[in-house]
């Protein structure tokens, strides 16, 4: 069985990055295939099977992530995440707003690979959710793209 290189984390707060390996599907004595590369992860295949993640879609996935968990629930990372998905019983008025918006624009802050140019957080009373739409630069790709997602507030 083979292994492919390049699942790594980074974390940008420490400096260092950490990579690993997961086993690929061999199905004949030639063809191999990789679970998740393809669909999931964005790449660059420098020659070796080994990757760089360096995509759009996988800093807003990480950025959906960060918001999506909860703090204290990642391991060894108890500040790591959000406290957005407390909020779920909480009436959606403005103090909510105001409390997602700025636990927002925390995740946006944590994340080198982007800067925040404008939130926009919207409640919609009529699915009990908030619209969001995030104003990103992408710092590395020098581009200017719009995030937008729903939160939304039931059980």
């Amino acid at each position: 069985m083979a292994l492919y290189k390049g699942f790594s984390s980074i974390d940008y707060k420490l400096g260092f990055k950490t990579t690993g390996s997961f086993a690929a599907k061999q199905l004949d004595g030639t063809k191999k295939i990789a679970p998740i590369i393809d669909t999931f992860m964005a790449k660059e295949n420098d020659g070796n099977n080994t990757f760089v993640l360096t995509d759009i879609k996988l800093v807003e996935r990480n950025i959906l992530n960060h918001i999506f968990t909860r703090k204290g629930e990642r391991i060894m990372m108890p500040k790591f995440g959000t406290n957005i998905p407390y909020l779920v019983f909480e009436p959606l008025d403005q103090e909510t707003i105001d409390q997602c918006r700025s636990e927002l624009e925390a995740v946006v802050a944590y994340d080198p690979r982007v800067s925040l140019n404008s939130i926009d957080v919207n409640a919609d009373y009529d699915h009990n959710a908030l619209t969001v739409t995030l104003s990103l630069f992408y710092i590395e790709l020098n581009v200017t793209k719009n995030m937008n997602f729903n939160i939304e507030f039931v059980s």
